[in-house]
């Protein structure tokens, strides 16, 4: 047990039913639908635990993310998206997981 009991799984809906607009605007859906999921648990788990400005590092959320098919394309940009905004100063990935992606192609 890591003391971390809280487990938030974002199921992003924001490029299920139109994927014809290009991986950078699908990319960018998913970047807004995660980035505001993230913000949302780290304010609320923040204000829940008290906890002092030197242990925020050991609880900053950890990502996860699983993408299958386009999705697991799609992922990859959001998250380099992620990386290019700082948002990984905040959260910590953990890992990566894409199920049957075309990463090179079809």
């Amino acid at each position: 047990m890591t003391g971390r009991e809280n487990v938030h799984i974002l199921r992003a809906t924001g490029c299920e039913k139109v994927t014809s607009d290009g991986i950078p605007m699908l990319g960018k859906k998913l970047f807004e639908e995660m980035y505001g999921a993230l913000h949302f648990i780290s304010i609320s788990e923040s204000q829940m635990s008290g906890a002092s400005p030197q242990d925020e590092e050991s609880r900053k959320p950890m990502l996860y993310a699983v993408g299958h098919s386009l999705g697991g394309i799609i992922l990859r940009w959001a998250l380099g998206h992620m990386y290019q905004q700082g948002i990984f100063d905040k959260v910590t990935p953990m890992a990566y997981m894409s199920l049957c992606t075309p990463h090179f192609g079809v």
